[in-house]
């Protein structure tokens, strides 16, 4: 199904059509309305007030997938409130129903902030041990699993914010899952009367059939080859990833907090901008271009080859990071970040794409940390290890390097933990890191470099007579 995402949308009160619904119950005193205040992303999203009469405000879809289906079915949306319902009644804010509106599944939300799943009877099968925060997004699915009159099996499920599956409550197989004509509409919003002005706001709302819809999440990939041709822009707090032969073109712009990243051969060519706050994440043959600039407090991040041109300006703040040739340089033996994510995979989890699991086996704008954050710890990880070695021979780069790695990954686990056994994982690290280190110290002076002399000084006792002189 498509995803009401009310992007593009007039303001002001919502019209179902436009809004990717079939009917929208507006009570007295209330309404759905299009808002760009409170989105999840993007710039727009819904709002359903019950009103001042307390009145039922919900938006309606009917199955597109098979009218009065009786198959499964699967809803999801994300939503925010700004107070908690009044009751352990609670609110319901996405619900199933039949053709007549007979509700066959729902989900409520109530005082103490966690999530019902209620059947036809609206008896509560499971409730959720997750606790909602208040003007916060909950991003939730309500599905109908099994649709019999006595063995209908109904669920509950619950997504983080990075899209990964936190919760999921399922009913026991003993359910009347079945309504007159079937499960034909989907409902979302403060679907509950008698509580007045009581709001719920929305954004990406989906169903489907045979599995919970995907719904974006607030970061837009673009995976490869991707341009953006001259005079195009990346507006404030988009994300764009290339990971291959990206090009900026001329006149293109990535304004106030965006963040663009080409992993191979990109360019900036001339006039292009990064504005401030802007982040690029160049770690190959990078190259700006006469007449580029990068605005006060913009980071250029850039491993090998990086270029700037004639003209190129860095003003206030602005710092080029490079591994070898721009900026600060690093050493030639520190780790790359992807050196650093090979002693702590798990960190290197997909948490953009909703629903990934998947280990991507260094950081990027799609872990967390980023790489540009990974790579500041890196660049704090070398310093120490190089002052306890001096010169450092050539011929022990390779356990510099790993030792550096070993602390870099360290310093990422205490930074960034999961949970309070990250805390013995980055301790761990540095054990290893310790003991390599004296290995590393002593194959050092094997192979011959000296240790980096400090000046000694040293004076005769003052005698006992001088105190008097003073």
């Amino acid at each position: 199904m498509a995803v009401s995402t009310f992007e593009g949308l007039a303001l002001g009160a919502a019209n179902a059509a436009t809004a990717g619904f079939d009917f929208i119950a507006s009570p007295a005193g209330g309404g759905a309305t299009i808002i760009n205040t409170l989105p999840y992303r993007g710039a727009q999203c819904m709002q359903l007030t019950t009103g001042t009469a307390g009145g039922i405000c919900y938006a309606e879809r009917t199955t597109s997938v098979g009218v009065n289906s009786t198959g499964q079915v699967f809803g999801r949306l994300r939503f925010r409130v700004p107070v908690l319902p009044p009751d352990s009644t609670g609110m319901r804010i996405i619900l199933v129903a039949d053709s007549t509106g007979s509700f066959r599944a729902e989900v409520r939300l109530i005082d103490s902030g966690k999530l019902q799943l209620r059947n036809a009877a609206g008896t509560v099968l499971a409730t959720s041990t997750l606790t909602l925060t208040v003007n916060t997004y909950a991003d939730v699915g309500l599905a109908v699993l099994v649709f019999s009159t006595s063995v209908g099996q109904i669920e509950m499920r619950i997504w983080d914010a990075a899209g990964s599956i936190a919760e999921t409550l399922t009913s026991p197989a003993n359910q009347n899952t079945t309504g007159a004509g079937g499960l034909c509409k989907l409902q979302v919003g403060a679907a509950r009367s008698g509580v007045n002005n009581y709001t719920v706001v929305v954004d990406d709302v989906d169903w489907a059939t045979g599995d919970y819809p995907s719904i974006p999440s607030s970061s837009a990939t673009v995976d490869a080859a991707a341009s953006l041709s001259a005079a195009s822009s990346l507006t404030a707090a988009a994300v764009r990833v290339a990971p291959s032969t990206a090009t900026l073109s001329s006149g293109s712009a990535v304004t106030a907090a965006g963040v663009a990243a080409a992993v191979a051969a990109s360019t900036l060519s001339s006039a292009s901008n990064i504005t401030a706050n802007a982040l690029t994440v160049q770690p190959a043959a990078a190259s700006l271009g006469g007449a580029s600039d990068f605005d006060a407090d913009a980071t250029a991040v850039s491993d090998a080859s990086a270029d700037l041109a004639a003209a190129g300006l860095l003003l206030a703040d602005a710092t080029v990071t490079a591994g070898e040739e721009a900026g600060v340089a690093l050493p030639a033996w520190a780790p790359t970040v992807a050196q650093v994510a090979d002693h702590i995979p798990y960190m290197t989890v997909d948490v953009v794409t909703p629903g990934s699991q998947a280990y991507l086996g260094t950081f990027s704008v799609a872990t967390s940390p980023t790489d540009v954050q990974a790579l500041r710890l890196i660049e704090g990880a070398w310093p120490p290890v190089a002052a306890a070695l001096g010169l450092v021979a050539e011929a022990v780069y390779p356990l510099a390097q790993h030792v550096t790695a070993l602390r870099a990954a360290a310093a990422i686990v205490r930074a960034f933990p999961r949970d309070d056994g990250d805390l013995a994982k980055a301790a761990a690290l540095d054990a290893r890191a310790d003991a390599d280190l004296l290995r590393l110290i002593s194959a050092n002076d094997a192979a011959g470099s000296e240790p980096v002399l400090m000046p000694v000084y040293s004076f005769p006792p003052a005698p006992a007579w001088g105190d008097w002189l003073l």
